[in-house]
């Protein structure tokens, strides 16, 4: 099939927000925006079950800075206007510190990793593992990539119903095991993939939540205890490949290999910086990649074009930016606010956890003509594929600021070569009439029932 003709130029988007200016009072020591009155328990249940609805309901009723209060994550304010939360995710590190704010939410993250750090424990945990996520690095192993999702392709079941999502994160966390981080020995690659699996998996639909800092004293010891537990093999398997490689007198490749190259990091202390990046690196690509697929198995011209433009050519990646706006597989950025920040309406106080909804701002009217509707020309600009003309305050599917996402690259080498073997191998209809709503596990947003799919041979 020859590839879709070129798209009409889109209208563009209208202004997304207020136009920034002097800020308001700030809001007085202990006061906060106005929110939901229900008790947090109730509001979590709300939110897990449907992010998008409950946060929508909420800015229609209290207006664009929304207080929640979350029974395990604890007390957000959700800046639902764009220009807020650009402001909140652009806030220097000074004003506004994402790694508290991560722990916060997940409450499993080491505080000297890329994912909990703040200021110097960030930037030096960052800038140990940054060489092996540039796109000069993983390009080179697109080969690879397609040839372990060709791999697991072959082996899904056709023919009866299965859940993609789980499937597409056992290729993900192959691919992330093997090509990014570098292991090479098969049984230990094999075994620490199965071993990332088993620590992330949860109960439930929703998935149960993860408690973050802000849950009581005796729900933190005994998550902490449980993830313990279940962290315990990914940890030692980490540990046996550090010591492998020291014991080898080399670094090796990947992101091992780079965290490597310090010498004085303690083994440890290498641990405690893969593990976070072992489960960030392959939760959002992989759910990224599960809702291409049941967004093409339920819009035909997408599938169509998926299957008949170049993968990593313009069109492709415009598609799948525009999959990543209506189904971004992370719902919020936060920043807990160590200065006061002013905003648009009001100025919030040092102390606040400041939020961007992510899946709120990806549809918001004042920004996306017709949100709600699948349309890849959004980003497209005369055969380009741009992000950078897109109203940048409301698309935020990598966040932002000096935090963006490190992994974007790589979400980038899964789309353009393991979603074209899987394509180029499999039909995926959905098991279900109905499409399935985003629910909340962790910080990501995954299909409520896996992605259940019937899969027919291509």
């Amino acid at each position: 099939m020859s590839a879709p003709p070129p798209a009409p130029t889109p209208t563009p988007a209208r202004t997304a927000g207020p136009p920034a200016g002097p800020s308001r009072e700030p809001y007085a020591p202990g006061e906060l925006p106005p929110g939901p009155r229900a008790p947090a328990a109730v509001q979590t249940v709300a939110f897990h079950r449907d992010p998008l609805g409950t946060l929508q309901r909420a800015r229609d009723r209290y207006g664009d800075l929304v207080t929640v209060r979350l029974l395990l994550a604890g007390t957000l304010v959700e800046c639902c206007d764009p220009q807020d939360a650009r402001r909140v995710l652009d806030a220097d590190p000074g004003t506004g510190q994402a790694g508290r704010a991560r722990q916060g939410l997940l409450g499993m993250v080491s505080e000297r990793s890329v994912l909990g750090g703040d200021g110097a424990a960030h930037r030096e945990a960052r800038a140990r593992v940054a060489a092996a996520f540039v796109p000069a690095a993983l390009e080179g192993l697109a080969p690879r990539v397609a040839a372990l999702a060709a791999e697991h392709a072959a082996s899904w079941p056709t023919g009866r119903p299965t859940r993609l999502l789980p499937r597409v994160r056992a290729l993900c966390d192959d691919v992330f095991v093997r090509l990014v981080l570098g292991v090479e020995d098969p049984g230990r690659a094999r075994a620490l993939a199965g071993a990332v699996q088993r620590m992330l998996w949860t109960p439930g639909n929703p998935p149960t939540p993860v408690p973050g800092q802000q849950a009581g004293p005796l729900v933190q010891a005994a998550a902490r205890a449980a993830f313990a537990q279940r962290s315990a093999a990914a940890r030692r398997l980490l540990a046996d490949e550090v010591r492998a490689r020291r014991a080898a007198g080399r670094a090796g490749g990947g992101a091992v290999g780079a965290l490597l190259a310090d010498d004085a990091l303690g083994v440890g202390d290498a641990v405690d910086q893969l593990l976070p990046l072992t489960m960030a690196g392959q939760e959002p690509p992989a759910a990224g990649l599960a809702w291409v697929l049941e967004r093409s198995s339920r819009l035909p011209a997408l599938d169509a074009g998926l299957r008949g433009s170049a993968p990593g050519g313009a069109w492709w990646r415009a598609a799948v930016s525009e999959v990543l706006r209506v189904r971004p597989p992370v719902h919020t950025a936060a920043r807990v606010l160590v200065r006061d920040l002013p905003l648009a309406s009001r100025t919030l106080p040092a102390g606040v956890v400041a939020a961007a909804p992510i899946v709120l701002l990806h549809r918001d009217p004042r920004a996306w003509e017709a949100p709600e509707e699948v349309r890849p020309e959004r980003f497209l600009r005369d055969g380009r594929h741009v992000v950078d003309e897109v109203p940048a305050a409301a698309y935020l599917p990598f966040g932002g600021g000096a935090r963006r996402c490190l992994g974007e690259p790589l979400t980038w080498l899964l789309a353009d070569a393991a979603l074209p073997a899987v394509l180029a191998r499999i039909r995926v209809a959905p098991a279900l009439a109905r499409a399935e709503r985003q629910v909340v596990r962790g910080t990501v947003l995954v299909p409520h029932r896996g992605a259940l799919s019937v899969l027919h041979p291509a």
